[in-house]
């Protein structure tokens, strides 16, 4: 997993699930929740199941609780056009925004 914090105060996170890696979705970006309250997750390197879609659903909740009323945005960067087919289906594209390049979700994040 990488970390890139961008100069924009926009935190990036390269989350990856592998058949040898059994570190969880909400374990790599846990730490990170409480440290900025704008977040991208890359989840180019991620296929998504089930399970790991609850995983992002409760780190979204956790990400809430942690900023309140505070303005704070959790988005999703470099999601293949079968995993935004997904999450439309099983209506979390609501829950998390789609951005194909830092640059255009650092316009989002910071208009």
């Amino acid at each position: 997993m990488n970390y890139l914090e961008i100069k924009t105060g926009l935190t990036v996170i390269q989350l990856r699930v592998a058949a040898d890696q059994n570190q969880a979705l909400d374990e790599q970006a846990a730490k990170y929740l409480s440290q900025n309250p704008f977040l991208l997750l890359d989840v180019g390197n991620v296929e998504f199941t089930s399970m790991n879609l609850g995983e992002l659903v409760n780190l979204r909740a956790r990400f809430d609780g942690i900023w309140g009323e505070k303005l704070h945005l959790l988005g999703l960067l470099n999601l293949n056009d079968h995993g935004k087919t997904i999450f439309q289906k099983v209506g979390l594209s609501q829950m998390f925004p789609f951005f194909d390049t830092i640059d255009s979700a650092i316009k989002e994040f910071h208009p």
